[in-house]
C-alpha cells in the first residue's frame, strides 16, 4: 500500500484559547498539507469540565460528569480527570470528523507537533511512502517504542525513494501528536476508548496488536467489562524507525498546566453517584456545535467502483447492467457509477424506471450532463471517476460484463499490493476488453485522470497505465479468459479498421513525447473531469431525512420506499429490545443512531448536525407520496414546513387544535406537528443555538421547536399525499391519550386571564405573575378536571395551566419539569388528585421569605424510617427500592410531593435540577421519592408548607378527623373511596 503522506486530508487539534499555537501549526504543518487539505479542530477545553466544590477545590462539573457517563464516554465508579478526558475527547472528535470526509486514510495532529528531519528527506523524495497493507494506524512521532517486523522486505519495495522509510511494529508509548489512520483504525480507536478509564494514549496503546504487556491488557478489558464496554478489536498499528515528527519541547503544554492548575487526579466515584440507563437533560453545548451525536456510523465506503460511461449505447447497456448488478449485489463492497454522457437514446427512461431499487440499495449511482455535443472518451471517464466513492475506480464499458472469476482475481491482486490492475493483452480482449483497468483512487488523482489532451478513440488508457508505471506504481495483470463482453465492428465507433490504425499510431507518437519529457501528470494547471451541469442520483438531493423508529418496524420498507432519492437518510432507533430495525434496513440508512429512550431532542439535534441545506423529521407511522410540494416550500421561507400542523384560536376553543389532521384549507399554523416537519437546516442550527435544550419535555418537543421560530409557520395541504401505515396497541394507546389531552386541552388550555386575540404560539405569551399548574397524564384527565374545576370556584381570580403528559415515567419527568415549563413566575403545583375548597390567593405570600414550600407526609410517616419498615411499600415497589430508601439516615423527615410552592429564581431551578438528574439515575419508573430523600438529606429541606395548604385524606384511616383546609389531596391505592370518606365526613366543604 503506497501513498503520499502529505496528500493525504489531516486535521489539527487546537483550543480555542491557544493562539500561539495554532500560529506555530499555520507556519509549519498547514503548508505542508495545504489549506485545502488542512482542517483546524476546536478541541475540548477540560476547564469547562471542572466546578469549584464547598472547600473551593476544583472537582468535577456533577451535570457534565453525568452526561458523559450516560453516553458511556467515561467509566461510572472510575473518573479520569476532566483535563485528560477532555483530550480524548478531542480526538474522538477529530475521528469523527476524518470518518464523516469518506477519506481512505487521514492524519491527525495535536497543535504540538513539529516536523522531523524524516519527514524533510521524505519531502525531498516526493513524498511516497509504502506501508504494510495491514496497517490500519500510523504512529509518526517520536515517543513510540517499536520492534523490527517478522518479514525485512514488508515496507519496501524495488529501489526507489520509499526504501528509505522502514516500517516497525508498534508496542507501545505514550502520545499521539501524530499519526496517520484508516476508516477500520479510527472506528476501532474510538471503540477502544468507550469507556475511558485512563489516560487516552495508555490506554489505546492497551489494545495495539503488538503490544508488550498482556497482562495490563487483561487487567484494563476486565475493568472495561464492569464499566459496561466490550473487549475493543485489535489495531494493527506501525511506526517508521525514525518519526516523521516529534514534541515541540519550546512550546509548554496547556493540558499539563491545567492540571496542574486544576490539582485533579482519577478517582473512584463514590457510593452516591450510580448510573443506570435513561434519558438525561441536556444544554445548549449538546447543540450543533458541541458533541457528535451520532453512535454509530453506517455510511457505505465501497472497495469498489465501477465507472460506466455511456453515449447512445442503450443497446447494450440493457444487456450488460443488470447483470453486473447483480453480480456486484452477491459480491458486495461494490457500486457501479453510470454516466449518462448526453446520450440521445431512452437511456435515462429505462434507468429511472428498472434500475430505482438498485440505487436506493447504493448499487448503483446515475449521472447525468447534457452538454456534450460528441462523445470524448478521456472526459467522459475522468467525469464517472470523480463521481465515484469507491478506494479503487474501475473501468467498465457499457459493453462489458462482470462475472465472479473477475472479482475474485480482483480482489487477491488488491490485497497483495496492486495500485493498478489490466488484462493480460491478448486475443481474447482485443476488440474491447483491454480498457478495464483498476488503479487504486488516490493514484488516480494523483496522476492527473485520462489525459483530456487526447480527443479520440484508444490509447488514453494505455497512457494511464504508462504513467502510473513510471511513477512507481505497482501493476499487476489479470487473467484474460475472465474477460466477459459484447464483441461489435468499429461502425459503432465512428471508425473503420484503417482509421483506427492510423488513429493509434498517431496518439501512440503523441503519448510517447510526453512520457520521454518527463510529464506524467495530466492536465496540470487546468480543471479536469467537470461540466456545469452534471445531476448525480443518489446524492444530488441537498435533503437529510431522520427517520424515527419507535416500534413500528414493519414500516421502515414502505418508508424508505418513499424517500427521494438522493437523500441522506439518518434512522435514529428509539426502539426497545426486539423491535429494532433490521440489517436490510440500516444498510440503506447513511447513518444508524441506537438510542436507549424515547429523547425528544435527538432527532432535532441529529437534524442539525446534517450536512444538507433542508431537513425532515420523519415519524415511523406514515408515508409521504409526492415530497416536491414541502422541498418546493421551503425554498422559499425561513420556517418550519409540515402537512400536519396546529392552529390556536383563542377566541373560538373549537377551532383551536386540530389534532394533527391533514387539511387542505389550513395553510398556516402556530405548531407543527412533529410526524413530519422539514425545514432549513441552518435555520434550525441557528435557533437551537439561542436557547436552552432543557425547556423540552417528554410531550412538549412539538411546541419547543415551533417555538423556537417564533412566526407561524406553513401547512402544505396536497390531498391523499399521506399514508397512514400499520398501528400497533402502543401506538393505539398513544391515540387514545392524544385524544383525550386535545379534549382537556379545548376546555382549559386556552382560559387564561389577559391571553391575545390572535397569539403566534403558546410560548410567546406574557404569563402572568402568579397562578396555579397541574400536570395531567391520560389516566388523570378527568380527576384533573375536577380539580380545576374546584380551583376556578374557590379562587376566579388566579390562572390555571394544565400542562398534558403521557403515562408512566414520561409523566415523572414532565413534573420535576416544571420549573421550566410554568408560564408564572410564582407557581402552586398541585396534584391531580387535590381539591381546592378555599381561596389560595393567600398561600403565596409565603414566598416573600422563601423560595420553596413543600408539605411534610402524615404523622404516620413523618420520617424515613416509618416508610422503610412499612410492608406495602415493599409489595408495591419492590425489595430494591426499600433497600436503596434504606441506606438513608432513617430519620429525616419525608417530604410530600404533590403540593409545591415555588417562584423562579437561581436557587429553585438548582433544586429541580439536581432533583431530575437524580431520578433518573435513582428512580423507579412511578416514584420520586427516593431522589427526593437524597438531595434533602444533600442539599437540605425545603421550607414547610402549612398543613392548611396541604391536608392528606387517606382511604386507609377512616376515622381520622379531617381539619378545615384549604387543599385537600386524597392518598392511597383507591383515591375514590378517599374522596367519598371525605364528602361524608366535611359534607359542608364539599359542597
Amino acid at each position: 500500500m503506497r501513498f503520499n503522506l502529505t496528500q493525504l486530508p489531516s486535521w489539527i487539534i487546537n483550543l480555542d484559547r491557544s493562539h500561539d499555537r495554532w500560529r506555530r501549526c499555520s507556519r509549519t504543518l498547514v503548508p505542508l498539507f495545504g489549506n485545502d487539505r488542512c482542517q483546524r479542530i476546536a478541541a475540548i477545553d477540560g476547564l469547562k469540565y471542572i466546578a469549584a466544590s464547598e472547600n473551593e477545590e476544583p472537582t468535577w462539573h456533577p451535570r457534565e460528569l453525568l452526561r458523559l457517563q450516560y453516553e458511556g464516554l467515561v467509566g461510572r465508579k472510575r473518573v479520569l480527570d476532566p483535563v485528560r478526558t477532555a483530550l480524548c475527547l478531542s480526538h474522538q472528535r477529530a475521528l469523527h470528523r476524518f470518518l464523516e470526509s469518506g477519506e481512505p486514510w487521514g492524519v491527525i495532529f495535536e497543535d504540538d507537533a513539529q516536523p522531523g528531519e524524516a519527514l524533510s528527506e521524505l519531502l525531498a523524495n516526493e513524498g511516497l511512502v509504502e506501508v504494510p497493507n495491514d496497517a490500519e494506524v500510523l504512529f509518526l512521532h517520536d515517543r513510540v517504542k517499536s520492534r523490527g517486523l517478522a518479514d525485512p522486505h514488508q515496507g519496501k519495495s524495488g529501489a526507489d525513494s520509499t526504501k528509505r522509510v522502514e516500517w516497525r511494529v508498534a508496542r507501545g508509548g505514550i502520545g499521539l501528536e501524530a499519526y496517520a489512520v484508516s476508516i477500520s483504525g479510527a472506528r476501532k480507536m474510538l471503540a477502544a476508548w468507550r469507556p475511558l478509564l485512563v489516560e487516552c494514549d495508555v490506554q489505546l496503546m492497551t489494545f495495539i496488536e503488538g503490544y508488550v504487556d498482556a497482562e495490563a491488557r487483561e487487567r484494563l478489558h476486565e475493568q472495561l467489562r464492569v464499566e459496561g464496554g466490550k473487549r475493543p478489536q485489535l489495531l494493527k498499528a506501525y511506526a517508521p524507525r525514525r518519526p516523521f515528527f516529534q514534541v515541540d519541547s519550546s512550546n509548554p503544554s496547556d493540558k499539563l498546566q491545567a492540571i496542574e492548575d486544576a490539582k485533579l487526579f482519577t478517582y473512584e466515584i463514590g457510593r452516591g453517584t450510580q448510573y443506570v440507563n435513561g434519558t438525561h437533560s441536556r444544554t445548549a453545548a449538546d447543540a450543533p456545535c458541541g458533541r457528535d451525536p451520532i453512535s454509530k456510523s453506517r455510511e457505505f465506503v465501497p472497495k469498489f467502483s465501477f465507472c460506466i460511461t455511456c453515449k447512445d449505447r442503450l443497446e447494450h447497456l440493457i444487456q450488460t447492467l443488470p447483470k453486473n448488478l447483480e453480480v456486484i449485489r452477491q459480491h458486495g463492497e461494490c457500486e457501479i457509477v453510470l454516466l449518462n454522457y448526453n446520450s440521445q437514446d431512452q437511456m435515462e427512461e429505462y434507468v429511472n424506471t428498472t434500475c430505482r431499487e438498485a440505487m436506493r440499495l447504493r448499487l448503483l449511482r446515475y449521472a447525468r450532463t447534457r452538454m456534450p455535443e460528441r462523445y470524448n472518451t478521456s472526459h467522459s471517464k475522468n467525469l464517472c471517476h470523480k463521481a465515484a466513492k469507491g478506494e479503487y475506480l474501475v473501468n467498465l464499458d457499457a459493453d462489458q460484463f462482470l462475472n465472479r472469476p473477475y472479482l475474485e482475481e480482483l480482489c487477491r491482486a488488491v490485497q497483495s499490493g496492486a495500485d493498478v490492475c489490466t488484462f493480460v493483452y491478448d486475443a481474447n480482449v482485443y476488440g474491447g476488453g483491454f480498457g478495464r483497468i483498476n488503479i487504486k483512487r488516490d493514484l488516480f488523482f494523483k496522476l492527473g485522470g485520462y489525459d483530456e489532451d487526447h480527443h479520440g478513440y484508444g490509447h488514453e488508457d494505455i497512457d494511464l497505465v504508462e504513467r502510473a508505471k513510471r511513477l512507481g506504481a505497482r501493476v499487476k495483470t489479470i487473467s484474460s479468459g475472465t474477460a466477459e463482453f459484447i464483441r461489435h465492428g468499429d461502425e459503432l465507433r465512428n471508425l473503420t479498421e484503417a482509421d483506427r490504425g492510423t488513429e493509434a499510431a498517431t496518439w501512440e507518437k503523441f503519448f510517447r513525447a510526453k512520457w520521454d519529457r518527463g510529464d506524467l501528470i495530466a492536465n496540470a494547471g487546468r480543471e479536469w473531469g467537470v461540466v456545469p451541469d452534471l445531476e448525480l442520483q443518489p446524492g444530488a438531493l441537498d435533503l437529510t431525512v431522520v427517520i424515527v423508529n419507535y416500534r413500528r418496524t414493519v414500516n421502515l420498507p414502505a418508508i424508505f420506499d418513499h424517500i427521494p432519492a438522493g437523500a441522506e437518510i439518518v434512522l435514529l432507533d428509539n426502539a426497545p429490545p426486539g423491535w429494532e430495525a433490521p440489517d436490510e434496513i440500516v444498510k440503506r440508512a447513511s447513518w444508524y443512531v441506537r438510542s436507549d429512550g424515547n429523547d425528544p431532542v435527538l432527532r432535532w439535534l441529529l437534524a442539525c448536525r446534517s450536512q444538507t441545506r433542508y431537513f425532515c423529521v420523519h415519524d415511523d407511522d406514515l408515508c409521504i407520496k409526492d415530497w416536491a410540494p414541502y422541498l418546493q416550500k421551503i425554498v422559499a421561507v425561513d420556517t418550519l414546513v409540515g402537512p400536519f400542523g396546529v392552529v390556536l384560536n383563542r377566541n373560538d376553543p373549537n377551532k383551536c387544535y386540530s389534532r394533527g389532521i391533514h387539511s387542505e384549507e389550513s395553510q398556516m399554523c402556530d405548531v407543527i406537528k412533529g410526524r413530519a416537519v422539514f425545514g432549513r437546516t441552518d435555520m434550525l442550527r441557528r435557533r437551537f443555538e439561542m436557547r436552552s435544550l432543557d425547556e423540552i419535555s417528554i410531550s412538549n418537543d412539538d411546541v419547543f421547536i415551533s417555538s423556537l421560530f417564533g412566526v407561524r409557520h406553513h401547512l402544505v395541504g396536497v390531498p391523499g399525499n399521506i399514508l397512514e401505515l400499520a398501528d400497533n396497541d402502543a401506538v393505539s394507546h398513544r391515540r387514545q391519550h392524544l385524544e383525550k389531552r386535545d379534549a382537556f386541552c379545548k376546555q382549559h388550555f386556552f382560559r387564561r386571564p389577559h391571553a391575545t386575540s390572535t397569539p403566534k404560539n403558546t410560548l410567546a405569551d406574557k404569563p402572568a405573575s402568579r397562578g396555579i399548574v397541574l400536570c395531567a397524564s391520560p389516566a388523570y384527565v378527568e380527576m384533573s378536571m375536577t380539580a380545576v374545576a374546584s380551583v376556578r370556584r374557590s379562587s376566579p381570580g388566579l390562572p390555571v395551566y394544565c400542562h398534558p403528559a403521557d403515562e408512566g415515567f414520561a409523566s415523572r419527568l414532565a413534573k420535576l419539569s416544571m420549573d421550566l415549563w410554568s408560564p408564572f413566575d410564582e407557581t402552586l403545583f398541585i396534584d391531580c388528585d387535590t381539591v381546592a375548597c378555599e381561596p389560595l390567593e393567600p398561600v403565596f405570600d409565603l414566598l416573600k421569605s422563601g423560595s420553596l414550600f413543600m408539605a411534610k407526609e402524615t404523622p404516620k410517616y413523618t420520617t424515613l424510617g416509618n416508610i422503610t419498615r412499612a410492608a406495602w411499600l415493599t409489595e408495591s415497589f419492590g425489595e430494591e427500592y426499600t433497600k436503596e430508601l434504606r441506606k438513608l439516615p432513617q430519620d429525616i423527615p419525608v417530604w410530600n410531593s404533590g403540593v409545591i410552592l415555588f417562584k423562579k429564581c437561581k436557587a429553585t431551578h438548582h433544586f429541580f435540577q439536581v432533583w431530575r438528574d437524580r431520578w433518573k439515575l435513582r428512580g423507579s419508573r412511578t416514584l420520586d421519592q427516593l431522589p427526593l430523600a437524597e438531595i434533602v438529606n444533600e442539599l437540605g429541606p425545603p421550607d414547610e408548607l402549612p398543613p392548611y395548604w396541604h391536608c392528606q385524606v387517606s382511604s386507609q384511616n377512616p376515622r381520622a378527623p379531617i381539619p378545615q383546609a384549604a387543599l385537600y389531596h386524597f392518598m392511597g391505592i383507591n383515591k375514590e373511596e378517599a374522596m367519598l370518606r371525605w364528602q361524608k365526613s366535611r359534607p359542608s366543604i364539599s359542597d
